[in-house]
């Protein structure tokens, strides 16, 4: 088998699973009940605010209304809605003894759901109570299926695509690339999981919930111990190989007793997550020391170091830092699964060691456009947390104030900041004659090299051990052989 051949089957093999992971979860996602309802959380934490489905079985209810509560009809059973309901991520519920009613409340309202006829209670915006009668539909229309389900299930798929990809680069390190696959397959496992449940209308038949929030919580510690053992040998290797044994013995019996949740040694699946941040950080900067003087290395770390900085920020500020802290979790995953999936096309570009000669210019353009997002996310966490602003209005001040003063500011300092800045022609003109004019070949090659340094900046110039007719790149881009001057050839 030819090497493209094998190409083509490792990237079409990871491509059908993610496809067959995705038509199972899109399977799910549509057998469960639906009644056409958009529900939110209310400020004042009365009810659950209402948006309609016009084609929907709850056409009925009328504009801004709040559903209050929900039962079967000819049942006695009534279930009053709370914002516990519309939890997007059960592992961030501060206690088991709460999460154990979240689950308990979300396998009664699937119920309820899945009568032939259920009952709504809602309050109208003048403030009384009425009720109606509604048939939800057996099945979930596929349109209906939110963005946010989508927006998972393609960066699980994506990041299985990006794993094959890298594992075909043979120029990076075997460690790397095996480290590099299990943290895509554990954020493939994150992401597929979380789209079934993250996604749903109210309410998940808790074993397909329980399941589900298992395999994204595997899937969050595996890919985690890929990770921290990727920053153990990628750009550098700072590790032996038994050391690479030290993050799953210490994140695998947390997660198991996590997972077990027995009574009195109940952990929060978040201190995982954290033990993987922090080492993340840790690491981040041992390797910058470790590289500095290697421009290989240095190179990978620039393009590096910027996104794991970021979206480590952007995922403790979004996630891990309200589920501490006991806080409800009012940013949705989907900016910051944006800014992880991101992160995973950057790492895995920097594994493969792709085209390492343009990597600065990439990362500098990289966190100018990704950097955008860090200020929104920002200014919608502190119109949200801090000035008690609704969801949807902070993010419409957010990317207001965004687009007002950051975008073009972010013109202004990748001026300031880029290597590509074009010199005026006639400084370039000055410099070509003083290699012209030099009285010999000395002077000539001095003032040669000086005009490489001036236009290039190169962190080395020196002499080829043989003249060069063509100028070729060597290695993975990281040095220019060039062409000779009075047989003098530069590298």
């Amino acid at each position: 088998m030819s090497i493209r051949q094998t190409a083509s089957f490792q990237i079409g093999a990871a491509l059908l699973v993610g496809l067959l992971s995705t038509v199972f979860v899109t399977w799910l996602a549509m057998s469960q009940p639906w009644s056409g309802l958009t529900l939110s959380v209310p400020s004042d934490g009365i009810g659950l605010l209402v948006q309609v489905d016009e084609t929907g079985p709850s056409a009925a209810l009328p504009k801004g209304a709040r559903l209050i509560a929900i039962s079967a009809q000819n049942e006695p059973q009534s279930v009053t809605l709370e914002a516990l309901d519309l939890t997007e991520e059960p592992d961030t519920l501060s206690t088991p003894q709460i999460l154990a009613r979240f689950l308990k409340r979300q396998q009664t309202l699937f119920h309820i759901l899945s009568r032939p006829t259920v009952s709504l209670s809602y309050q109208t915006v003048q403030g009384t109570l009425e009720t109606i009668t509604i048939q939800p539909l057996p099945l979930r229309p596929l349109a209906e299926l939110p963005i946010l389900f989508w927006l998972h299930l393609c960066a699980g798929v994506v990041s299985l695509v990006l794993a094959a990809w890298v594992a075909l680069q043979r120029s990076s390190d075997p460690a790397g690339r095996i480290a590099f696959a299990m943290a895509c397959a554990g954020l493939w496992l994150v992401t597929h999981g979380a789209a079934l449940y993250a996604t749903r209308e109210l309410a998940l038949n808790v074993a397909q919930f329980k399941t589900a929030s298992a395999i994204n919580y595997i899937g969050s510690f595996v890919g985690g111990i890929g990770l921290v053992n990727l920053f153990l040998v990628c750009p550098t290797r700072i590790a032996r190989p038994w050391q690479l044994w030290i993050a799953p013995l210490l994140i695998v019996p947390i997660a198991l007793l996590s997972l077990a949740n027995l009574d009195g040694f109940e952990v929060s699946r978040q201190v995982t997550v954290m033990i993987v941040v922090l080492a993340f950080v840790a690491l981040v900067i041992v390797q910058t020391i470790k590289c500095w003087r290697d421009p290989v290395a240095r190179a990978v770390m620039t393009w590096l170091g910027i996104a794991v900085i970021i979206c480590s920020v952007v995922y403790v500020v979004a996630i891990i830092i309200p589920a501490l802290t006991g806080q409800d979790q009012k940013i949705t995953q989907g900016p910051a699964l944006v800014i992880i999936l991101v992160f995973y096309i950057a790492l895995g570009v920097a594994v493969a060691r792709y085209r390492l000669y343009a990597l600065p210019d990439l990362s500098m353009r990289l966190l100018f456009y990704v950097g955008g997002l860090v200020p929104l996310l920002l200014l919608d966490a502190g119109l949200i947390y801090l000035l008690s602003f609704e969801a949807a209005p902070a993010l419409g001040l957010s990317l207001a104030l965004v687009g007002l003063f950051y975008l073009p500011l972010r013109a202004r300092m990748f001026t300031w900041f880029g290597r590509n800045k074009t010199p005026p022609p006639e400084e370039v003109f000055k410099r070509i004659n003083e290699v012209v004019l030099a009285t010999d070949h000395i002077a000539r090659r001095g003032a040669f090299e000086a005009l490489f340094q001036w236009l290039f900046a190169p962190m080395q110039i020196r002499a080829a051990p043989a003249p060069v007719a063509n100028a070729q790149l060597i290695g993975n881009g990281e040095a220019l052989r060039g062409f000779a001057i009075r047989k003098v050839s530069l590298i």
